[in-house]
């Protein structure tokens, strides 16, 4: 295996993503986007569990990896908060249905890779879960999801800056910028009212022109 070469996210699985039922937090898979995410050494080394000796026997296998990742239309809620003089306290953990989500997702990938020839399937949780073809997915959906248990990453974090004109219900105006301070404006994915279920790329270069013309006409008016 070279799974190193070529365009890292390349194929996807979208059978168990379905935004028209999204909502529908008592039925897991319909919000669980499934794509290859191989990375370099270091990024590699980060994602895999395990310490010392055990982490260390793991990337001696580099060059046998193949890696899937479950991401998920999240619908849980947090708080931002500010923290000392330049700080943030963000306050998130994924609800009930976002956590079965996860689940559903973890198994699906398990799946994946065995029916592509996987010799055994390396769960990133602490201890290091190793599986063989034919062992039992049953645990999986029987996990108590607690922070620590399994390597979760959140990329692309969006709908942290509220929106309004009315400065007593929002951080920011409609056109992005900021109400309590001059000459600054926010023009990323905070501005999204919820996570959009997608790489957000060209949303965040839509939001960035709406907010660019609003500055450009802001300071030539």
């Amino acid at each position: 295996m070279q799974a190193w070469k070529g365009i890292p996210q390349s194929y996807e699985c979208t059978e168990f993503l379905n935004f028209e039922a999204a909502h529908a937090e008592d039925i897991p898979g319909n919000r669980t986007w499934i794509i290859n995410s191989f990375a370099h050494p270091v990024a590699t080394a980060k994602m895999l569990p395990g310490w010392g000796k055990t982490h260390r026997e793991l990337m001696e296998s580099y060059d046998h990896f193949a890696v899937l990742s479950a991401m998920i239309h999240d619908l849980s809620v947090g708080k931002v908060r500010p923290s000392g003089k330049l700080g943030v306290d963000i306050d998130w953990w994924p609800n009930e249905a976002d956590r079965r989500e996860l689940l559903f997702g973890l198994a699906r990938t398990v799946e994946l890779l065995f029916a592509s020839g996987a010799a055994e399937v390396i769960v990133p949780m602490r201890p290091p879960r190793i599986l063989k073809p034919g062992d039992s997915l049953d645990w999986i959906d029987a996990l108590e999801m607690k922070p620590g248990l399994i390597d979760m990453t959140a990329v692309h974090p969006m709908g942290s800056v509220p929106v309004d004109d009315d400065p007593a219900r929002a951080a920011v105006d409609s056109r992005g910028k900021f109400h309590a301070a001059t000459g600054l404006w926010v023009a990323d994915g905070s501005l999204f009212p919820t996570s959009i279920g997608v790489p957000p790329q060209v949303s965040i270069y839509a939001m960035g022109l709406h907010v660019g013309r609003a500055i450009v006409a802001d300071y030539s008016g």
